[in-house]
């Protein structure tokens, strides 16, 4: 386009490289009338552009008082849509990527683009996202009393302009929001390799059509209602048969235990479960007990995420099912939920796991755990690829590494140090942090973060000015920590160098 048209906006300001990163460099805002001729160049050049992100390019928030309101300038001006719309449809865009990333004001009559003037046979990949915001607020809108007209024409023209697309991602708050229409778009989609529906769920019917696609190797989804899933039963023989990455996100963990039994893949690399209300008929220890009935537990499932957003503490015996997938290599737990572990079922997630390359077992640690420091050293013996452990182990104080004569003393290969970068130890108190130095840098000593859970902490003050005294001086000893333990390190370093020059003598 010519740059009288068109010219060239990039961010400034002192923030410009980072708002740089996360959106287009060029911004195309047309500065004066458009003419016949930029229409014939437009018409011309089109055809060969092969991605467009037409995104917003600023989110200013204005405060006051009693509101807050957000305004958002657009990389794609008006005077474009309309050059679109008089191209369209004689002369497509032949683009393999559609991203759209929108705020807009809900009580518009229409929120998104004309859409549809972009799609065409090359279209692969389609990812669109609006966040709806309320005009007066400028809080994000959940109504759903709503309609997109636009919207809903680009979906139902979707099947029939772009059928060849293969990654389908679809985000909005709004819940009921062209429902019927994106139903239909994924059924008329059959070259399916990835899908992503992540803020409403899905009617049964187009879960029904996704089960039967033979390509789908991708599905992120809002989990619907366990009656609803019921009503789509029989499932098809082979359902999601080639599966290999699930993401449930769901109220009750009710829901993710159904769903994760209609799936027959016996390929399933990864689960993501995301769960927000805590359930009185499903539990951990039942969602686990599901994940190794499936036909893909102890071959390919190498990684599982849970996140449980209610204050619950799991005792031991809710991990002892996942113990036999053997080819697990990350299990992260996060949330407000947290393991009760102690140096038993440590030990036992060592031994079975040793391929486990992250192993995360609280986000904020309840103090209801008998770990000691001790079951570092399994992880250290067995686990020889571990490169992150978080583990909330108990009080650490100069006793606490007189081992006890029963304890299983696993030996260590002072030759090759473990790769362990990351450590967290949860909240535990600690009074001796030159012991703690040089025990952890026997064990691990390429270590880069120590994190523990005490910074930040908000004390009680006051009449308990003697215990906010303590924190204090417990947080001054793990910030010492991590300069002794380099120290050790050093001095393992040497060990290590003089132990190979005796055995080369």
């Amino acid at each position: 386009m010519p740059e009288d048209a068109y010219p060239h906006e990039r961010p400034r300001g002192p923030w410009a490289w980072h708002i740089g990163s996360m959106m287009p460099a060029k911004t195309l805002t047309a500065s004066r009338p458009l003419k016949p001729d930029d229409l014939a160049r437009f018409s011309l050049y089109a055809p060969f552009v092969r991605r467009i992100a037409p995104r917003c390019s600023s989110n200013r928030v204005r405060r006051a008082p009693s509101f807050r309101a957000a305004y958002t300038d657009f990389d794609l001006s008006t005077e474009l849509w309309e050059m679109l719309q008089a191209i369209w449809p004689r002369n497509l865009l032949h683009l393999e990527v559609l991203e759209y990333r929108q705020l807009a004001d809900i009580d518009r009559k229409s929120y998104a683009h004309p859409l549809h003037l972009f799609i065409g046979p090359s279209l692969k990949k389609l990812d669109f996202a609006v966040l709806y915001l309320n005009k007066l607020t400028g809080w994000a809108d959940r109504r759903t009393d709503t309609r997109d007209p636009t919207l809903e024409v680009f979906l139902k023209q979707l099947p029939l302009l772009a059928p060849h697309i293969t990654n389908f991602t679809f985000s909005t708050e709004v819940r009921d929001l062209a429902q019927d229409a994106l139903s239909e778009a994924l059924c008329g989609l059959s070259q399916l390799t990835a899908v992503r529906v992540n803020r409403i769920s899905l009617p049964p019917v187009a879960l029904h059509h996704l089960s039967t696609l033979p390509a789908l190797r991708r599905l992120d989804i809002k989990v619907p209602p366990r009656d609803e899933l019921r009503s789509a039963e029989p499932w098809p023989t082979g359902k999601f048969a080639a599966l290999r990455d699930l993401y449930m996100s769901a109220v009750r963990i009710d829901e993710c235990i159904y769903f994760l039994g209609v799936v027959s893949s016996s390929a399933l690399d990864s689960i993501t479960v995301d769960v927000r209300e805590p359930s009185s008929t499903g539990t951990f220890h039942a969602l686990a007990s599901e994940i190794l009935a499936h036909p893909s537990s102890q071959t390919s499932i190498r990684s599982l995420e849970f996140t449980l957003h209610w204050v619950e503490v799991l005792p031991p015996e809710a991990f002892e099912p996942l113990l036999p997938l053997s080819a697990l290599e990350d299990l992260v737990l996060v949330g407000h939920v947290c393991a009760a572990v102690d140096d038993g079922t440590l030990c036992a997630m060592a031994q079975a796991w040793n391929k486990i390359r992250r192993l995360t077992l609280y986000k904020m640690p309840h103090h209801a755990t008998q770990a000691t420091v001790h079951s570092l050293r399994h992880f250290a013996r067995y686990c020889p690829q571990l490169e992150r452990l978080d583990v909330p182990l108990s009080h650490i104080t100069p006793f606490t590494f007189a081992l006890p004569a029963s304890m299983d003393h696993p030996q260590l290969d002072t030759l090759r140090p473990h790769p362990l970068k990351h450590l967290g130890v949860g909240r535990p108190e600690l009074h001796d942090e030159a012991a703690l130095a040089a025990y952890l840098s026997s064990l691990f000593p390429t270590l880069r973060v120590i994190e523990h859970c005490w910074e930040g902490v908000i004390s009680n003050g006051g009449a308990w000015g003697e215990l906010e005294e303590e924190e204090d001086r417990i947080t001054d000893r793990w910030y010492a920590l991590f300069d002794a333990y380099e120290a050790f390190v050093r001095i393992r370093a040497q060990e290590r160098s003089w132990h190979a020059e005796r055995t080369v003598l």
